[in-house]
């Protein structure tokens, strides 16, 4: 059985701007066989909590000329890009 790793330290990436470091406390390993099940699970998970705030109007997707809606993200591999009005 494989330990996870425990003790890291990561920034979050905003708009090209890297903010303070927080302390990590628990993860997989890097290559392990349960990380890309792992992140489909989060990365169904929030795309469905996107999709029920922009129903409720709580948020405001972008890129309308898209078709019909707006868009409130993408997700690919292992990236999200979300596309939220902030304005209103």
């Amino acid at each position: 059985m494989e330990i996870v790793v425990s003790g890291g330290r990561i920034p979050i990436n905003l708009n090209g701007e890297t903010g303070e470091y927080f302390r990590t406390y628990k993860g997989l390993r890097q290559g392990d066989p349960l990380s890309p099940l792992l992140l489909n699970f989060v990365g169904d998970a929030l795309a469905a909590i996107l999709q029920k705030v922009k129903e409720s109007g709580v948020i405001t997707g972008m890129i309308t000329e898209l078709g019909e809606g707006d868009l409130t993200h993408l997700q690919y591999a292992d990236d999200t890009i979300l596309f939220i009005d902030h304005t209103s």
